[in-house]
């Protein structure tokens, strides 16, 4: 049984703690690109693909920007592709080799971008920024299974982590911060030093980070997926394990009594329950009428489903419309202010370049919602709060349309608190309903379809810069008609579904005990 004195409490608190810094400083970096692209710009990134001509007073061309785009496009790709992969790596290895792994590839991305000049072979900017993406997850998920440390404060542990992987982003706008307000810093130099971090978090999983998960990645997909804490039911992974005959008769008679919510494996594990005090739980049904829709399918089942496509539609089209104004918000509103002629060029200039700041520093800032959104996933149904994000990205999208300054800062500011609600939003459906039995393979594949349609962007942004005003506005006005229409349809489900209810967890294992071999309620 695990010692709680409060020595080992602080020690693991200092372990938190100091994952929680490694995770800040590395996890979603790459999410920060509208901060570092002016500077990459001013250094002369992919200044090659420019003619003397084409260098303005602001040192860039159409193909430079395109090719800058390009980069986070790939990155955020990888990123999102990189989770499934993730998963299983942590599953297989543990998370001290998973941490490691990571920081390596923190490492070289980071080399690479520092020696662009001395790599002429390979694109070191590309390169360098995938290893950054993948990176980032592989320290994140190495870092979850220390929420089990204190259990009973898991979920808020894993807000903090959550939290942790929004605001690293922020990692790029303080570099755009200090390079411009105290003194010039080129991203040779700032890479260089940014190697400290890799060296830190490999320092930090070979000494004080355990070889196995204080449970398995299964288990921590019970908990969380890449720092998804607010599903109600997560809190219930962190009690006593019962035998089936505990279970049973908690599930016939005393409801109170029952001190877990945990399905299929999830009943495996195994906590420290010295000092353990039986209180009142909420039921994780409670303004959930999906939970349990697609539980104890077979994973085969689950994919072919309606739910899977058109949750991963959906997933699709929200990530389509953030990521393409994070990748594009300065070459957009360059093309929109400019054509509309309200101001000088110059004035125009410095719109541009003022929404693009708010909105990279608005992204990292965006982490200060994640109780919010913990708030209401717990107390609203998920048809609720899925309509909500709907909504929200269709706001965006309809200030986008409107051709003025005070709207497109109205848009950016609500994008980038978008990004972690659709985010948690759709984490905290496929949960309830899919179960934690298939949770990580399904989130997995629905974030990887996300990331390969964003591919899309690439293309969107040719025609952008090809059509000038008139491809921007078809572009916006694509992304909004495709998100009435793939928002209504899986919302119009959703609430369908919740009104037609599905059975209790505790009727089918009632019935399927036998089948089951144990009782999950």
């Amino acid at each position: 049984m695990r010692d709680d004195s409060p020595g080992l409490r602080i020690y693991d608190g200092i372990r938190i703690t100091l994952a929680l810094i490694g995770c800040t400083l590395s996890s979603g970096i790459v999410f920060g690109f509208p901060a570092l692209k002016p500077v990459l710009i001013d250094y002369g990134a992919y200044s090659n693909l420019c003619s003397k001509v084409e260098l303005g007073p602001h040192h860039s061309c159409t193909a430079q920007e395109l090719r800058l785009d390009q980069l986070f496009v790939f990155s955020i790709g990888a990123n999102h592709v990189a989770v499934l992969p993730v998963i299983i790596f942590l599953d297989r290895y543990g998370p001290k080799l998973c941490g490691i792994l990571g920081s390596i590839l923190l490492a070289v991305g980071a080399h690479l971008i520092a020696r662009v000049d001395e790599i002429g072979r390979v694109d070191s900017y590309l390169w360098g920024f995938l290893m950054l993406a993948v990176a980032g997850q592989f320290v994140l998920f190495s870092a979850l299974h220390l929420s089990n440390l204190f259990p009973r404060q898991s979920s808020a542990i894993l807000a903090l982590f959550s939290g942790a992987y929004y605001a690293s982003s922020g990692v790029f706008a303080a570099y755009n911060l200090i390079n411009y307000t105290t003194t010039t810093i080129a991203p040779r130099t700032w890479f260089t030093f940014y190697q400290a971090v890799p060296c830190f978090i490999a320092l930090f999983h070979i000494v004080l980070v355990p070889a196995d998960s204080y449970q398995t990645v299964s288990d921590v997909t019970c908990a969380v997926v890449a720092g998804v804490p607010q599903v109600p039911q997560r809190l219930y992974a962190s009690v006593r394990q019962f035998t089936i005959q505990d279970q049973f008769e908690s599930l016939l008679s005393d409801h109170e009594r029952q001190t877990g919510q945990i399905e299929g494996q999830c009943a495996d594990v195994v906590i420290d329950d010295e000092g353990y005090t039986p209180r009142k739980i909420t039921d994780p049904t409670r303004n959930c009428g999906v939970w349990g829709a697609l539980h104890r399918m077979p994973l085969t089942l689950q994919l072919q489903s309606r739910w899977f496509n058109l949750i991963a539609a959906l997933s699709a089209v929200l990530a389509l419309r953030v990521n393409h104004l994070i990748a594009t918000v300065h070459s957009q509103y360059q093309v929109i202010l400019t054509a509309t002629n309200e101001v000088s060029p110059e004035a125009s200039h410095n719109q541009v370049d003022l929404i693009s700041m708010i909105l990279a520093y608005a992204l990292p800032l965006s982490c200060l919602i994640t109780p919010v959104i913990c708030l209401l996933l717990d107390h609203f149904s998920a048809s609720t709060v899925l309509t909500l994000t709907v909504l929200m990205s269709i706001v965006s999208l309809l200030t986008n349309v409107v051709q003025t300054f005070s709207t497109g800062v109205v848009t950016v500011v609500i994008s980038a608190f978008l990004r972690p609600l659709y985010h948690e939003v759709i984490s905290d459906t496929i949960s309830k309903v899919f179960g934690f039995n298939t949770y990580g393979m399904v989130y997995g594949l629905v974030f990887a379809i996300s990331g390969i349609s964003s591919q899309l962007i690439v293309a969107l942004n040719w025609i952008s810069h090809r059509y000038a005003l008139c491809g921007t506005e078809a572009v916006n006005v694509a992304i909004l008609l495709s998100t009435i229409i793939i928002g209504t349809i899986t919302t119009r489900y959703l609430w369908d579904q919740a009104r037609r209810g599905y059975p209790s967890l505790a009727i089918r294992d009632s019935m399927f005990v036998r089948s089951y071999g144990a009782i999950t309620v």
